[in-house]
């Protein structure tokens, strides 16, 4: 193994080590905090989660995260990126502390107005640590990074968060925890990745900075605009109690993918960004990617989905019942957002990062129509609306991948049969499970081992017995994604 595919396969690693840790963490706080203040509290705070997720986008202005794109950098682009990342920051924390009670007013929801002026103060310390991060990831340093970020929650959520809700505090708990996470994250990361703070607003080459940096805000707020057109129609069509049960839902279902992306796109920008001059791995790598997701994600999310209403019940108790029929909805959304994901770092590695958000502008406009079509259906009829943005978007970046890379569609028509032959294999059984415990009149607690035990047992079943019907790209990719990098050996 070369020496960049052990460095890539190390930082994997560690990346992936640290994303289970941090979802231990967030899991065990979430559910310790949903079962303390209930869907309302959490609907409140979502609206302002939902306000701060866009100013953070459009205050990013990308520069940062362009570091990690470029094939050199110097001192002159990272104080550039820094300077104005810092004053895009401040002007976005003073104009949501601003613009709160305007925010309020479109949601009916005047106990808004505190939680969106004290989150704004995020956008500035995001801003404080978007280079440091960006210069961390591009040197590969995923375990300091994920230390870090496993650390800070650990502080904000358990260190704070809980012990302020178990004192009385309801949406404060939140926005200290929130607060407390984002500092410690700022300065932990600032120590980690010194780089030069001294201001400068335009220097010779910062023009082609500003374009990289505009070509990533309007990507992010197009992804924004996708990712919450759901959140933002629900919180001014419904009360605050269906915004929780929504936020608590998506968070469970996507919370570790989102984990996950968050975790291998910068993995892989680095790496494909130094062997892109080897376009017949790329295709390769990305073909087995888009395999592991379609032929072990698909099926399981789809087990998932049977088991969402005694899930629910069993991990937050009673008051989010209702979240049931929602998460068995936006579980189905996890095989589709992982696809997409995988493309954008290519895209952007090829220098085709516009199309990012271009293939997904008729996705936009069609899933806000059917969003609001859905309104009036309730929460759930908003979730398969959500569902179907999501197929769209996977498709569109699909494709824009497919041609980047000169692959025909045709080279994912294996993988896609597979899927859905596993995949109605998996139903079939987990159904069948579902309705025999049903049957003998088993409780919550009785389904839910048998539900994930039976297909567990077809699936390792057909890996023993069938494996060819998993194909060489998903069982390859998998063998990569489980080898022990080879030890280096150095020279005489």
């Amino acid at each position: 193994m070369t020496g960049l595919a052990r460095t890539g396969a190390k930082a994997v690693k560690w990346g992936t080590l640290t994303t289970v840790a941090r979802f231990g963490l967030q899991f065990l706080a979430q559910v310790i905090l949903a079962r303390m203040l209930g869907p309302e509290v959490y609907g409140i705070f979502g609206l302002g989660m939902v306000v701060l997720t866009l100013a953070t986008f459009a205050s990013n202005l990308g520069l940062g995260a362009s570091l990690l794109y470029r094939d050199g950098i110097t001192e002159l682009d990272i104080r550039f990126a820094f300077t104005w990342q810092m004053l895009a920051g401040g002007t976005a924390t003073l104009v949501l502390w601003w613009a709160a009670p305007w925010i309020a007013t479109f949601f009916h929801e005047p106990r808004a107005v505190e939680v969106v002026r004290w989150l704004g103060l995020t956008c500035v310390l995001a801003s404080a640590s978007a280079v440091a991060t960006t210069l961390a990831q591009r040197a590969l340093k995923f375990r300091q990074v994920g230390l870090i970020q496993v650390g800070s929650y650990a502080l904000g959520y358990l260190g704070v968060g809980v012990p302020m809700a178990w004192m009385g505090h309801t949406t404060s708990a939140l926005i200290a925890a929130w607060l407390v996470q984002t500092t410690v994250t700022t300065v932990a990361m600032l120590r980690l990745q010194p780089h030069p703070w001294r201001p400068l607003l335009r220097y010779a080459g910062h023009r082609a900075s500003a374009t990289e940096g505009r070509n990533l805000v309007l990507t992010n707020i197009v992804n924004w605009m996708l990712s919450n057109v759901d959140k933002v129609l629900i919180g001014r069509l419904m009360p605050v109690h269906a915004v929780g049960l929504y936020n608590m839902a998506a968070n469970l279902a996507l919370m570790p993918s989102t984990m996950l992306l968050g975790t291998l796109q910068p993995t892989l920008t680095a790496l494909y960004g130094q062997a892109k001059h080897a376009p017949e791995r790329v295709q390769a790598a990305y073909l087995q990617s888009l395999a592991l997701v379609g032929v072990f994600v698909l099926p399981v999310c789809l087990v998932l989905a049977f088991m969402a209403e005694p899930l629910m019940l069993v991990i937050y108790g009673e008051r989010w019942i209702g979240a049931g029929a929602i998460l068995a909805v936006l579980f189905l959304t996890v095989p589709a957002y992982l696809a997409q994901g995988l493309g954008t770092p290519l895209l952007w590695t090829l220098g085709r990062g516009l199309q990012e958000p271009l293939a997904q502008l008729p996705a936009l406009a069609l899933g806000a129509v059917s969003i609001y079509l859905a309104a009036p259906l309730g929460v759930t009829a908003i979730a398969w609306a959500a569902l179907g943005i999501m197929v769209m978007r996977m498709l569109g970046i699909t494709v824009a991948t497919l041609s980047a890379l000169k692959l025909p569609l045709s080279a994912v028509l294996p993988v896609l049969g597979r899927s859905l032959a596993l995949s109605a294999l998996t139903v079939l059984v987990a159904y069948g499970a579902q309705r025999w415990t049903q049957q003998l009149g088993a409780n919550v607690w009785q389904q839910l081992p048998v539900l994930l035990a039976l297909p567990a047992v077809l699936w390792w079943t057909c890996w023993c017995w069938w494996p060819q019907c998993f194909g060489d790209q998903a069982r390859e990719g998998l063998r990569r994604l489980l080898r022990r990098p080879a030890a280096t050996t150095s020279a005489p």
